[in-house]
């Protein structure tokens, strides 16, 4: 069986300027039409900055070659 690879960075929005809420929704939106279209996530790296934290996902997805 062969395999076909996508690696996506994905942006974290905050909820607001000054909170460290996240707002997720349009990183499952982004991850759902993926998975849609046959795309099986494998991975997640959340690269973290030491000052500030992070702002973005790196995803790694894959599905059967055709």
């Amino acid at each position: 069986m062969q395999w076909e690879y996508k690696i996506v960075t994905l942006k974290i929005a905050t909820k607001g300027f000054f909170s460290s809420s996240k707002d997720v929704q349009p990183i499952e939106a982004q991850m759902n039409e993926l998975g849609r279209v046959g795309w099986e996530l494998v991975n997640m790296d959340f690269p973290n900055h030491q000052s500030f934290g992070s702002n973005q996902v790196t995803a790694v997805f894959k599905k059967r070659k055709s």
